[in-house]
């Protein structure tokens, strides 16, 4: 079972800073180990094998395998007739004994009959060649916990699988909370739930010596803290459960018990390898976190938590918009129409709709008007590519339909259209607005400046006798205005 949320979209406008230093670090760091770990185990296990660990420790593993067979019986977990016995074969027993950390404490309390006087020196060096592979001695033993532990453990993963899924997860809720609490709580909340499911694995599992690795604990507490930070706002959420996946809208607080009773079915149901307590913890410790902040409004921004009920808001009226435009109802589609502009005047698509609304009554002030409030745009439009294309298809349609076109006798406005279409090079245009200037007989200096322009623009575009006709007209221009 997953469930999602896709409520928000990441504002590349501001950039989730944080959020992407954190997958930076995770992941340099796990590529970053590769080749040191690979190395760390190589010399761990030549050492075993050189000082002949293996033959010395081989019967006292037997006597610890056979406690730990003990204590999992004496806890009602039953043991396969298979596993109540350590490996028979040498490898497979070497590396059963490399691997188990808890035998080093059992070797402390019990050593090996008749070991050689430098056995223990041997072992002790052997363990610290062995914790120099980052998932042991970076790892968090809940045995044998350490204060610095408690703090790389959550920059550590397993296998790149492991690693893409915690840096997936990070992301999807990362960005939002970063953007709703802010960077430094962010950061520090990501830390203080990295401990919360560190602890909780601590006090659990006290006698377990198994490395509990990966930002697992950390985005756990991220999923808690976005809870608790939505609370009763109703967001929208992705699900797949087998073959049926989709999206739904529930209250934040509605999911809490379903991630809760995903993690507490893993630990104790599931037999893999995943560190279901620490997800347990942080989702806990997140959840604490994210209510702590919004209870004392330390820089929690209401108004981006917001922002996805508008936009459901927003995606209502357009629907409404569309429903009326197919029922042929214009004069309500109209109304919401202007009202969406008024909310978001730069939505193109609404005021393609509004524009083809207006002009069934092409006669009328306010299809002329409509198009004026388009074409005062056009100074953000050189620099807006989808905006300049949009004024471009209202200029045709307006400049070929047979409709009076009172527009056109702003000199104003045709100038600036003709600076769009030339410094975007719409040449055609731009030539068609020259002429309609020309129309407008005013032969002043916007004039003057705006064939300059087109000109030079034809002249670039090798369009030499057109370029030359403006010239010539401009040539003229002077005794147009003392004739004036």
């Amino acid at each position: 079972m997953l469930i999602l949320p896709i409520e928000n979209k990441v504002d590349w406008r501001r950039p989730p800073v944080v959020t992407l230093v954190l997958i930076v670090v995770n992941t340099l760091v796990y590529f970053g180990m590769l080749i040191p770990d690979e190395e760390a185990i190589d010399q761990a296990y030549e050492f075993y094998e050189a000082r002949e660990l293996l033959e010395i420790e081989a019967r006292t593993y037997g006597d610890y395998w056979h406690q730990e067979v003990l204590k999992s019986e004496a806890d009602g977990v039953p043991v396969p007739v298979e596993a109540a016995l350590p490996p028979r074969d040498l490898e497979e027993l070497q590396a059963s004994i490399f691997w188990d950390l808890g035998f080093d404490a059992y070797l402390r309390e019990h050593p090996p009959e008749d070991a050689p006087r430098t056995w223990r020196e041997d072992r002790d060096r052997f363990e610290l060649l062995r914790a120099e592979y980052s998932s042991i001695g970076l790892g968090l033993v809940p045995a044998e916990p350490t204060v610095i532990t408690v703090f790389t453990t959550a920059y550590l993963h397993g296998d790149v699988w492991h690693l893409f899924g915690n840096m997936v997860f990070l992301f999807l809720f990362g960005f939002s909370l970063e953007r709703s609490m802010g960077s430094l709580n962010y950061l520090i909340l990501y830390h203080v739930t990295g401990l919360t499911s560190s602890f909780l694995s601590i006090v659990i599992q006290p006698d377990s010596y198994i490395p509990t690795i990966g930002a697992s604990g950390a985005v756990s507490g991220l999923m808690g803290a976005y809870i608790a930070v939505y609370r009763l706002r109703k967001i929208r959420f992705f699900y797949n459960f087998g073959v049926w996946f989709g999206e739904f809208r529930a209250p934040a607080l509605a999911i809490f018990p379903f991630w809760l009773a995903k993690e507490l079915y893993g630990q104790f149901f599931s037999d893999d390898n995943v560190a279901y307590l620490a997800h347990i913890g942080g989702l806990l410790g997140g959840v604490a976190g994210g209510y702590a902040l919004s209870f004392l409004k330390r820089g929690i921004d209401e108004e981006y938590l917001e922002e996805g009920a508008r936009e459901d808001d927003w995606n209502r009226e357009v629907g409404k918009l569309e429903d009326l435009l197919d029922e042929f109802n214009f004069d309500r589609a109209r109304t919401v129409a202007e009202r969406l502009l008024e909310e978001r005047p730069e939505e193109l698509n609404i005021w393609t709709q509004y524009l083809n609304i207006l002009r069934r009554d092409a006669d009328k002030p306010d299809y002329h008007k409509a198009v004026l409030r388009v074409f005062a745009m056009t100074p953000a439009a050189v620099k807006n590519a989808s905006l300049g294309a949009f004024i471009e298809d209202v200029f045709e349609s307006y400049h070929d339909a047979e409709h009076p076109k009172p527009v056109f006798k702003q000199a104003k406005v045709l100038r600036n259209l003709g600076l769009l279409f030339a410094r975007t090079n719409r040449l055609q245009n731009a030539t068609v607005v020259a002429e309609l200037l020309l129309k407008t007989k005013r032969f002043d200096e916007g004039l003057k400046q705006y064939l300059t322009a087109l000109s030079n623009s034809l002249q670039a575009a090798d369009r030499q006798p057109e370029a030359e006709r403006y010239r010539k007209i401009l040539a003229q221009i002077p005794k147009a205005q003392t004739a004036g």
